[in-house]
C-alpha cells in the first residue's frame, strides 16, 4: 500500500479568498477655462469719413497686444499708428502713405492686425527749381531770399536851404558797409515843407566814387506836406548799386538846381544784406537738392 493510502483521516480541503485592491478617491472636477477672445475684429463699425492725419478711435474684444506706436492695419481703411491705448479701445492716426485712399467708413467685424513692413510715404511735392542770387544787378528770381536782409539807413538833412547853392556838393561822405550789399532804393521824406521859388535840387547815390544809376529830384511840389514823400528814379533801383563788403556810399547833389529858402527832411536808403540773402539763397538750393533726391 502506498503511503497516501495509509492515511486513513479525512483533511479539509483549503479554500482561498481572492480580496480585491484597493481603488484611490476620484479627484473633483476642475472649472472650464475663459473662453478665448478675438482680439483681432472690431466689435464697433467707425463712421467716415476720415482723412490722412485723422485721429480715429476703434473698439475691440482686447487691446493686450496693442501699443503706442505700433502700425496696424484696419481692413477697409488701411494703415494707423496707434496712439492711446485703453481697455477694449485704441487711437490711431490715419497715416499718410500711399497705400491709404480717404475711408469713407468702417463696419463692425472688420479685421484688424499689426502692420510689420515699412510703407513708403505718399509722393513728395515736385521739386521747385530756384535761381541762385548773383552780383552786378542781376534780378533776383529766388522767391525764398528776395527780401531776406532788407534794412534801411535814415540820413537827415536838417535844411534844404543852408549850405546849400548852385554847385554839387556831398552831404554824405563815405559811410562804410561791411557786408556785401545792394542797394534798393533812395527817396526823401519831407519834415519842413519846402519854400523858394522854383526851388528844385537832384541828388544821387555812389558806392566807392562811382555813380548809383539813379537820381532823386527834391521840388516844391514833392515837399509841400510834412510827411511827403520824393521817390527815386529808377524804383528798385537795378544798374550799379551793388557794393562789396568793405565799400562805401555817399550822397551827392548835382550842380545847378534851384535853391530853397527853407525846408528839411531825411534821405531814406534802402540797402540788402547780401552776405545774408546769398546764405538764405545757398540753403535753399541745398534744400532743393534734397527735395529733387526724395522725388
Amino acid at each position: 500500500m502506498s503511503a497516501a493510502s495509509d492515511c486513513n483521516c479525512a483533511c479539509p480541503t483549503p479554500t482561498i479568498t481572492e480580496i480585491p485592491g484597493s481603488t484611490g478617491a476620484t479627484g473633483a472636477a476642475g472649472t472650464n477655462g475663459t473662453n478665448g477672445v478675438n482680439a483681432y475684429t472690431l466689435t464697433a463699425g467707425v463712421a467716415g469719413p476720415f482723412d490722412k492725419g485723422d485721429t480715429v478711435a476703434f473698439t475691440v474684444d482686447s487691446t493686450a497686444w496693442a501699443s503706442v506706436g505700433l502700425v496696424i492695419y484696419v481692413e477697409d481703411a488701411g494703415y494707423f499708428e496707434v496712439t492711446i491705448v485703453a481697455a477694449n479701445q485704441f487711437t490711431g492716426v490715419y497715416l499718410d502713405v500711399a497705400a491709404n485712399a480717404d475711408a469713407t467708413s468702417i463696419a463692425n467685424d472688420k479685421l484688424v492686425s499689426p502692420a510689420g513692413p515699412q510703407f513708403a510715404p505718399a509722393a513728395l511735392p515736385a521739386a521747385v527749381v530756384y535761381t541762385a542770387l548773383t552780383a552786378a544787378g542781376a534780378v533776383n528770381n529766388l522767391a525764398v531770399a528776395a527780401g531776406v536782409g532788407i534794412s534801411t539807413l535814415t540820413i537827415p538833412l536838417t535844411s534844404l536851404a543852408t549850405g546849400l547853392g548852385a554847385l554839387a556838393i556831398d552831404l554824405l561822405t563815405d559811410y562804410v558797409i561791411d557786408y556785401k550789399f545792394k542797394i534798393l532804393k533812395f527817396d526823401f521824406v519831407t519834415t519842413v515843407a519846402g519854400t523858394g521859388a522854383g526851388a528844385s535840387q537832384i541828388f544821387n547815390l555812389e558806392i566807392s566814387g562811382v555813380n548809383v544809376t539813379n537820381t532823386l529830384t527834391v521840388n516844391l511840389a514833392s515837399t509841400a506836406a510834412i510827411g511827403q514823400k520824393s521817390i527815386g528814379s529808377p524804383n528798385p533801383i537795378v544798374a550799379l548799386n551793388d557794393g562789396a563788403a568793405g565799400a562805401n556810399i555817399s550822397i551827392e547833389m548835382a550842380a545847378g538846381g534851384t535853391v530853397f529858402t527853407a525846408g528839411a527832411g531825411y534821405f531814406l536808403i534802402e540797402i540788402q544784406n547780401m552776405d545774408t540773402a546769398d546764405a538764405v539763397a545757398s540753403l535753399s538750393d541745398h534744400v532743393n537738392d534734397l527735395i529733387t533726391s526724395l522725388t
